[in-house]
């Protein structure tokens, strides 16, 4: 590791809405840096995109998913997997990263959120009134823009009150009354997701968690290939 000196952050919503711009991060010398967001900036499901800068040059982007909650907390896991109860370890920074590890595997292979998340996405347009977007579970649609070109301005803006009137979709299929999604493009900003996991998806990705962990010890060797 070597210092990078002073280095600040940029954080934008998916929309391009700036909620932090070259602001300072907290940490010094080789240790990590790092920068909190507020309550208030975070009260939104999300994905935010931050630029880290040092010197006038950006060095990383990284993406934030601000979702509903996570799957269950820390002292939630270490009840049931009790292997886990080993704070020095097992780490509450360990614990959290390989549980996101599981979230995110999960959710990959299914392609669905099972706590709600936010989704911007560009799609092609359809001549009627049902569009697809690409998860399951649709929430709510918070935008969406008819383009002729994905890089040129909108032809039209569906209105708040036609973007209410949308309803929830388990299916994914998102229907707009009022008229077709009759364009090239269609850049639509949704909700998705369950409200909470299954139980036993809950208690299954709580169990990969524990071997995620455990096996990092024992030379990972799963559950099931031992006695």
């Amino acid at each position: 590791p070597a210092d990078p000196g002073t280095v600040t952050v940029t954080v934008t919503r998916a929309d391009g809405t700036v909620l932090a711009s070259a602001q300072a991060t907290d940490g010094s010398g080789t240790d990590p840096r790092t920068y909190a967001l507020s309550v208030a900036q975070t009260a939104t499901l999300d994905r935010l995109s931050v630029a880290w800068v040092v010197s006038g040059t950006t060095v990383a982007t990284t993406e934030v998913d601000v979702v509903a909650a996570p799957w269950f907390g820390n002292a939630e896991l270490r009840n049931v997997e009790t292997g886990l109860n080993d704070a020095v370890r097992y780490d509450a920074a360990k614990v959290t990263t390989a549980r996101l590890q599981v979230e995110a595997f999960i959710e990959g292979l299914t392609n669905r959120r099972f706590v709600p998340g936010y989704t911007l996405e560009t799609l092609p347009g359809v001549s009627g009134p049902n569009l697809a977007v690409r998860h399951p579970d649709a929430r709510r649609v918070r935008s969406a823009l008819l383009l002729d070109d994905p890089g040129a301005a909108a032809t039209e803006t569906l209105a708040t009150g036609e973007l209410t009137a949308i309803p929830a979709s388990a299916s994914g299929i998102v229907t707009r009354y009022a008229n077709s999604w009759a364009a090239r493009w269609v850049r639509i900003g949704y909700e998705h997701g369950m409200t909470v996991p299954p139980p036993d998806l809950k208690r299954a990705a709580m169990r990969l968690v524990r071997e995620l962990l455990v096996n990092e010890v024992k030379g990972q060797i799963p559950d099931n290939a031992t006695n």
